[in-house]
């Protein structure tokens, strides 16, 4: 009778441990979004929104005497780097950054940092893991206490005795197993929820095969999909992001030139200048980015062209950048990754390939020149490559931006007949092509593109 009795008990009690398990897994959950919540609050709505019309305010007044200070003819251009400090820059911003000497180290050393920030990551996961676990345990061994629930006396039974009464102990007991089978648990029921799907999935599948019309239907709706496919292919013609192979998203934060950098209306765009960065050929974007950001200007180049031939857009193309002082008001500018200058006597430059690579590469001169054709053909700009340019003449075509400006950019190492070779070659092609001006008609419709 008493063996009866503490089975019946001990089935009761083990399905209250279990429904508590889940309960205190959900109550922990639970806690852990609100955490994250509080902390994505506190730092979302740190600034009032009076603080946000001012900084609103302070982008737009430096956005208005940006776009007529680098349209000045008359301003001094940097003989040192290739992204010079914005004049109205404090001094004390006026500082050397550490970001080449980041970039300099070798790749090896940046993977391992980020492996190290990984890490760092996980064991705070962990962490947090770890103390949630112990929060759940108090939490459980607080309520066994307060209901006087325990397990104990399954472990302590004797047939003389009986169950002994409920002690410390035992509800601390109960506590930590309750706590710590929260977890397992969940993982139970995520496990048998996805596998119950993929039984689901095989059991139509097996169904639908024996079938009596299986034989027949797959053959038809492999007809069907293949004729749809072989009409979509021929209806479907590539798209001026597909042919010149890059995503046109307006740039960096577009929105911050929305009153600012407009091109006049009655100024041609004429000109396309292409540069190199100075920076090292392995930088990411998002240090190009911020390079601009250190010496203080709202953008740089309308686009920048890496060694794996890879294209980001930096300014939007509907307003003119900040790469060609004196020019930028009817210009296009594109930078090639890296430094291509060899003369250790020039400032900046890269004569032991610290800044990495010291040709661009063929992905990246093809690249670069599919942009250019394209930017061609998107305002007539005038095919011409002019060598030299005197003091008085128009400044029309595409040109290195040596040529109206006291640098060696894009450098002694940049094979510039190669390039021309490659844009004249694009620019023929696409002349002639009728499937590339319906392409480019229905590109010229995003409303981030034409001035």
């Amino acid at each position: 009778m008493n063996e009866n009795i503490l089975l019946y008990h001990l089935i009761i009690k083990l399905g209250a441990i279990l429904g508590a398990s889940l309960l205190i897994e959900r109550i922990l959950s639970f806690i852990n979004v609100a955490i994250n919540r509080m902390f994505i609050f506190q730092y979302t709505y740190q600034f009032t929104k009076a603080e946000k019309l001012k900084e609103q305010l302070k982008r737009d007044q430096q956005a208005i005497k940006e776009s007529a200070l680098i349209s000045n003819e008359t301003l001094v251009d940097s003989e040192v780097e290739e992204i010079p400090f914005h004049p109205d820059l404090p001094e004390e911003k006026k500082v050397n950054t550490s970001f080449e000497l980041v970039l300099i180290r070798p790749i090896k050393e940046l993977l391992n940092d980020q492996k190290r920030f990984l890490k760092y990551k996980e064991n705070n996961t962990i962490r947090k893991e770890f103390w949630m676990q112990i929060f759940g345990m108090l939490i459980a061994i607080f309520v066994c206490r307060a209901l006087g629930f325990s397990i104990w006396e399954f472990f302590s039974y004797s047939p003389v005795s009986g169950f002994p009464e409920p002690s410390t102990f035992g509800f601390i007991f109960t506590g930590v197993i309750i706590g710590a089978g929260s977890k397992p648990i969940s993982f139970l029921m995520n496990f048998l929820l996805h596998r119950k799907i993929e039984i689901d999935k095989e059991e139509v599948t097996e169904e639908a095969k024996n079938s009596p019309d299986a034989e027949i239907k797959p053959s038809i709706s492999h007809e069907i999909d293949k004729e749809q496919i072989s009409k979509a292919v021929k209806k479907e013609a590539p798209s001026i992001e597909e042919l010149v192979g890059f995503q046109y998203d307006g740039g960096d934060r577009p929105e911050r030139l929305n009153n600012t950098h407009q091109y006049k209306k009655d100024v041609d765009i004429d000109l396309i200048v292409y540069h190199h960065t100075c920076m090292h050929s392995d930088a990411p974007f998002e240090e190009v980015v911020k390079e601009f950001d250190r010496k203080g200007w709202l953008t740089g180049y309308h686009c920048v062209v890496f060694k794996d031939g890879s294209i980001r857009v930096l300014c939007r193309w509907d307003r003119f950048g900040n790469h060609a002082l004196g020019h930028n008001n009817h210009s296009f500018g594109l930078a090639f990754q890296g430094n291509f200058e060899p003369n250790p006597n020039i400032p900046s430059s890269n004569p032991d390939k610290k800044l990495g690579i010291m040709i661009p590469t063929s992905k990246q001169l093809h690249a670069a020149a599919r942009v250019m054709a394209l930017y061609a053909h998107m305002h007539n700009i005038p095919f011409v490559f002019p060598q030299t340019i005197k003091t008085g003449d128009p400044v029309k075509g595409i040109i290195p931006h040596y040529l109206i400006a006291n640098k060696a950019c894009p450098g002694g190492n940049f094979p510039h007949a190669a390039f021309k070779e490659y844009i004249t070659n694009y620019y023929n092609a696409w002349k002639q092509d009728g499937e590339f001006k319906s392409a480019l008609d229905l590109f010229k419709k995003n409303p981030l593109l034409m001035p």
